[in-house]
């Protein structure tokens, strides 16, 4: 496993852009922002965000709960961000997960 501090960062002006990992299209989109919070192996919350993009009326819409079913991480706070990509519509999605201290970082596609 590589750590994303082993190598400089970009100089603070230079952006990076998010590629899709299907097309390696650079116009990709978030429509949907999901992020659980708990102690290690509590119970917690679940907020959804989904953004204009991905609903017909165009509006965002907020919800919360107590689901951590999908939470990236198996026992602390995990962060999950929808993007679908113009070039070929793939849904794909960013995870952010607590493990033993660390934040790991790993992405998914969307069936």
């Amino acid at each position: 496993m590589r750590a994303i501090g082993d190598r400089p960062a970009a100089p603070p002006d230079e952006l990076v852009v998010l590629a899709c990992p299907n097309c390696g299209g650079q116009c990709v989109h978030h429509d949907r922002v999901d992020i659980y919070e708990r102690s290690e192996d509590s119970n917690g919350l679940h907020v959804r965000v989904m953004g204009c993009d991905a609903r017909p009326q165009r509006q965002p819409v907020v919800s919360v709960d107590h689901v951590l079913d999908e939470n990236p991480s198996d026992r602390r706070q995990g962060v999950s961000i929808r993007f679908w990509c113009e070039g070929c519509s793939l849904r794909f999605t960013l995870d952010l997960a607590q493990h033993k201290g660390q934040t790991v970082i790993a992405s998914r596609v969307e069936p």
